[in-house]
């Protein structure tokens, strides 16, 4: 046999299988991978659901609350201070609460300015 041909025989016993495998294995390595993100996005996911549904829940209720109060107009500048004050410290993600009349003028605010009616 001459070097050609072991050179041709030992690429195609030991070099081509080599690379097959490696092939193989780099594939089924990156789809594991794949479907291991893809798990973990899931569960990441209905994590943050679970969490925006909870606050779409909240504040939904608490605008419904507000909504239906219909004492609000009628009561002093002191109770409604209280009434939005104690709105505003039962969850933080309400950084300031408008109480508007029917054209949308601020009637009174948490805020220390209240917002530019233009």
């Amino acid at each position: 046999m001459n070097s050609r041909q072991r050179f041709s025989k030992y690429i195609l016993i030991v070099i081509l299988p080599l690379i097959i495998l490696t092939i193989t294995y780099w594939l089924y390595f990156d789809y594991s991978i794949q479907e291991e993100r893809k798990a973990k996005a899931e569960w990441i996911g209905s994590v943050y659901q679970k969490s925006i549904d909870q606050v779409i829940r909240e504040t939904k209720g608490n605008v419904e609350w507000l909504s239906r109060n219909r004492s609000i107009p009628y009561m002093d500048e002191k109770s409604k201070n209280q009434l939005l004050d104690s709105i505003k410290d039962t969850d933080p993600r309400y950084a300031d609460i408008y109480l508007l009349d029917r054209e949308g003028m601020t009637i009174h605010s948490t805020s220390k300015q209240p917002p530019n009616p233009n």
